[in-house]
């Protein structure tokens, strides 16, 4: 499954460190894969191994895991072109 985190804002931490983060709570489930900064803002891409957890999950281990950076509010997940809040 194709993740992308998109992130619309400047933020106050360096994408190493949530993509460090995440890799770690995904734990041997998925792996970030890319990212990058552009005009729009910055995103990171994440690719979950198919039978590794369904859609729920997978955007309930993400939010959960990036909890504790205190994105913006305008941060958002987007799972096979479904979009949902960070």
């Amino acid at each position: 499954m194709d993740v992308f985190i998109y992130f619309y804002e400047r933020l106050d931490v360096g994408l190493d460190e949530l993509e460090d983060a995440l890799d770690r709570g995904l734990s041997g489930h998925g792996e970030v894969t890319g990212g990058g900064i552009g005009e729009s803002g910055s995103n990171i891409d994440i690719e979950i191994g198919s039978s590794a957890m369904n859609e729920k999950e997978a955007v309930d281990l993400i939010r959960r895991t990036l909890a504790d950076f205190d994105l913006p509010s305008s941060s958002r997940i987007n799972v096979e072109g479904r979009e949902y809040q960070l």
